[in-house]
């Protein structure tokens, strides 16, 4: 609020008439508050400008350029008047208004007088507001009640017009206002009110125009689980626990919830209204349900367990073991009469896996399998120390395998999401032989390999799925060979682990 006090001689509507122009002299720097104040004059003179001489630089061009004649008095022809009058006649000038600046943290004060050509203080005062520009148009307002027309439009129209906190009437208006910063709020029901300030300079008209932005109306769902997903396109609105804000207009709305089918019906949002809509959701049958491609990523920490049966060529030419403290080494199969370097083997056993799902791409931490298979055929073990052979028999073979940080990519077609997946690992075989003098020996060898499966889960729901793969593994070693293993498992997800909750800036 502008601040407007102590008039001494003159009031407003009675400042001097000024039959030349009007000189300003503002004690102050050049600069800082001061340039901000003459910066405000200037502005509120507008259209009035021309008559005013307004600090320093305006009073030397006239010094250089427009001085009077000079006066009879001075060539001695009449008396002279007072050195005043002689000063504002030689400049052309019919009023002096001097202004003093002081300021504070809140205000800056403006204190003027009004001198006329007889050197008189004609009039004085003080005003105040809360910058130096404004305090500048303040003081013009005041000395020569300047006024400017402001008109106020809206759409839609009738809009009330309140100027600084007074209601003055509603669009479409027109007002005059004395030369000034004045703060509105133009508003009406149903609509978003606008707010800002205007500015009015002498003899200027000014046009205040907004568009009021329809408030939002409100919609609440009823019949739900509280924490079914509202889905407004492709994006979650809110849950049905809340109130929901909308744009005016029609919207198809989506209602999701674990184990029920998705619900779609369309609603008119009004204005600042509550729009409320009861649905009913039919329960789906689980593995039937439609799963969302989100509410499946949501689940990202993935573990599955399942089966797996392995084709596989042994060899074990690497194998070895001991026996009383001797090693011995895996030397070659027996095939009636003929001899062989592998074996055809079908082991099966368990699968484990862990790992992390994003909407397409992920990483499996670490796959491993256990497998085994009952064998009986013949073979032969040497002795590296003295290259004697001996005629054995293997009974059974057992394979560990792990597949540590294998990349892995998917695909979604509704709840199935076929996947590719690969990288490097190792397997363990180990062979039991016995030999005919009753002495057994546990033979043994690992050996690197490059994986490559592929694979398609289905997807119960957002947590559950089973999945089938097939997965072919080559080995670096010469001779070796690869195989094939078919698989089967159960996969449940995790939002996060345990203990790896995100937790709210509050409680870390």
């Amino acid at each position: 609020m502008v601040l407007i006090s102590g008039l001494a001689t003159t009031a407003v509507a009675e400042t001097p008439t000024a039959s030349g122009d009007i000189l300003w002299l503002i004690d102050g720097a050049p600069s800082g508050p001061t340039a901000e104040v003459v910066a405000g004059i200037d502005e509120a003179l507008a259209a009035e400008r021309e008559g005013h001489l307004l600090g320093d630089g305006d009073l030397l061009e006239r010094i250089d350029g427009d001085l009077q004649p000079v006066s009879d008095c001075v060539l001695g022809l009449t008396s002279c008047g007072p050195a005043e009058a002689m000063a504002f006649d030689a400049l052309g000038l019919g009023l002096m208004i001097r202004l003093q600046l002081t300021r504070d943290d809140e205000q800056v004060e403006i204190n003027y007088e009004m001198v006329d050509r007889r050197g008189e203080v004609a009039g004085s005062g003080v005003v105040s507001a809360p910058d130096a520009r404004r305090a500048g148009f303040e003081v013009v307002s005041q000395l020569f009640d300047a006024v400017g027309v402001v008109s106020f439009e809206s759409s839609p129209s009738g809009a009330t017009v309140e100027v600084e906190g007074e209601v003055i009437g509603e669009t479409p208006m027109s007002r005059q206002f004395g030369v000034g910063s004045y703060g509105y709020r133009i508003h009406t029901d149903d609509y978003d009110g606008e707010s800002g300030r205007f500015e009015v300079r002498t003899g200027e008209a000014h046009r205040v125009d907004v568009e009021l932005a329809e408030q939002p109306g409100s919609l609440r769902v009823s019949g739900a689980p509280d924490d079914a997903l509202i889905w407004l396109g492709d994006g979650v609105l809110g849950r049905a626990s809340e109130v929901m804000q909308l744009e005016v207009g029609h919207h198809v709305i989506e209602v999701r919830a674990e184990g029920y089918e998705n619900y779609r019906r369309g609603v008119q949002i009004d204005s600042g209204q509550m729009t409320d809509i009861d649905v009913d959701l039919q329960t789906m049958p689980t593995i039937f349900r439609d799963v969302s491609r989100s509410e499946i990523a949501d689940h990202r920490f993935q573990f599955d367990l399942g089966l797996e049966f392995g084709f596989q060529q042994l060899q074990f030419l690497n194998a070895s073991g001991t026996i009383e403290g001797e090693e011995v080494r895996f030397e070659q199969w027996i095939f009636d009469d003929d001899e062989g370097e592998s074996l055809s083997v079908t082991p099966g056993g368990l699968r484990l896996g862990f790992g992390w799902e994003g909407d397409r791409l992920g990483v499996t931490f670490l796959s491993a399998s256990l497998r085994a298979a009952s064998v009986d055929q013949p073979v032969e073990i040497r002795s590296p120390a003295d290259g004697v052979t001996v005629a054995a028999r293997a009974t059974d073979v057992r394979t560990l395998q792990l597949r540590p940080m294998q990349g892995r990519l998917r695909f979604f077609y509704e709840n199935l999401a076929p996947y590719v997946q690969g990288g490097l690992g190792v397997a363990f075989h180990w062979i039991d032989v016995h030999i005919s003098d009753d002495r057994e020996v546990e033979l043994f060898q690992a050996e690197p390999f490059a994986a490559l499966e592929l694979g398609a889960r289905y997807h119960f729901d957002a947590r559950w799925s089973v999945g089938a793969s097939l997965r072919f593994q080559g080995y670096f070693a010469d001779g070796m060979g690869g195989e094939g293993v078919l698989g089967i498992s159960v996969g449940t997800g995790l939002r996060d682990l345990p203990g790896m909750e995100p937790q709210p800036p509050g409680e870390l």
